[in-house]
């Protein structure tokens, strides 16, 4: 539905026909794009920063939702880098846990608070840790 209404883009992650793409994962990963992408460990999270990062020299805020550790390890100095770079755009750091307290309480479903909605969402996310307490 996001997709459809212009919301969300789908973008390719063929680094050997965007060179631009490729500098930015080799910049993110510390190796060569095209030897990088050849390793599935962190991939995902990579290429997300990776395509932030792309963005951002382009002029655009990229927000990328990123759970785990060590992403949010890596897209936190990719973020300092695109600071420090002067890029004419920005990476917004998000985490699934301060979109849910944030959200405005009707958009969930029934008499379900952010806590629960967090709660069941792990199921799906293996990069959604337990909730402190």
């Amino acid at each position: 539905m996001l997709l459809t209404a212009g919301r969300v883009g789908l973008l390719s992650d063929d680094v050997s026909t965007n060179s631009v793409l490729a500098h930015e994962l080799s910049l993110v990963s510390g190796a060569p794009a095209a030897d990088r992408i050849r390793t599935s460990k962190d991939l995902g999270e990579l290429m997300v920063i990776a395509h932030a990062c792309s963005l951002a020299k382009e002029g655009v805020t990229a927000y990328i939702v990123i759970d785990d550790g060590n992403g949010r390890r890596l897209a936190k100095a990719a973020q300092k880098r695109v600071e420090a770079a002067g890029y004419s755009g920005a990476l917004a750091l998000l985490s699934t846990r301060g979109i849910l307290e944030q959200a405005e309480p009707s958009w969930l479903k029934g008499s379900v608070d952010w806590r629960d909605a967090y709660a069941r969402m792990r199921a799906f996310d293996d990069g959604l840790g337990p909730l402190p307490g």
